[in-house]
């Protein structure tokens, strides 16, 4: 390896050039590959369901993780959660984490079953195996978390008489990255679930965190609780 200062050969583990005593990247890739390998990448399997959302107001993250300021997608698996770039219904990311493409009747439409098509194609030729998975992740391509240690946040509204209090829902967890955990409040907005409460399907433990909330101060109250958290 050369130095990038003074192109003097320096050690692989050499934390500095014995030449010039520039700091060689040796120290910082070595942390990293201590990180990656401290988050083994579980088995996943199958998303049984999925939101997207834009977060309400931009926050500093890690690089290469400044997309968590974007819209993204969360999926859900039975024992982890995962957030991914981007809200495309359909994407190579999502396959190659689930190792799976989800069934266009879900979506619907002649336009969602061609891209399914596309998809499969597109797997096919790359194939999907555990480097693929930890590859996409050793570039920041998705962020992790165990189910157990996530939370849904609940901001009830003021109740209504012979009725229940409605209420706005947000996902919070630490999840694994290259850089180390990163906390992140995933607002519960948007859902290919059609029942009548989808938050108890995710699987987390909901904590009620304001009540009595009318319909102006919810969200702010949100708002102020992400800039927070």
């Amino acid at each position: 390896m050369l130095c990038t200062q003074c192109q003097n050969d320096i050690g692989a583990n050499d934390r500095y050039c014995s030449n010039c005593g520039n700091k060689t990247t040796a120290l910082d890739n070595k942390v990293t590959q201590v990180l990656i390998n401290q988050y083994q990448l579980p088995r996943f399997g199958n998303p049984y369901t999925k939101w997207w959302a834009e977060i309400p107001e931009k926050k500093s993250f890690p690089a290469p993780y400044e997309w968590l300021n974007q819209k993204n997608t969360l999926l859900v698996f039975d024992n982890y959660l995962a957030l991914t770039p981007g809200v495309e219904k359909r994407s190579k990311v999502i396959n190659f984490i689930s190792g799976t493409t989800f069934s266009w009747t879900l979506l619907g439409g002649p336009l969602v079953a061609a891209r399914s098509i596309k998809d499969k194609i597109s797997n096919s030729s790359e194939g999907f195996d555990s480097d693929v998975k930890h590859e996409i992740f050793d570039k920041g391509g998705f962020v992790w978390c165990c189910k157990h240690d996530a939370e849904i946040w609940e901001f009830q509204k003021k109740s209504i008489i012979g009725k229940g209090s409605p209420a706005f829902y947000a996902l919070y967890g630490e999840f694994f990255s290259i850089s180390g955990k990163i906390p992140f409040l995933f607002p519960l907005t948007d859902t290919q679930e059609s029942m009548t409460n989808p938050y108890k399907k995710i699987g987390c433990e909901i904590v009620v965190k304001a009540t009595n909330l009318s319909d102006k101060e919810i969200t702010p109250t949100y708002i102020e609780t992400y800039k927070n958290y």
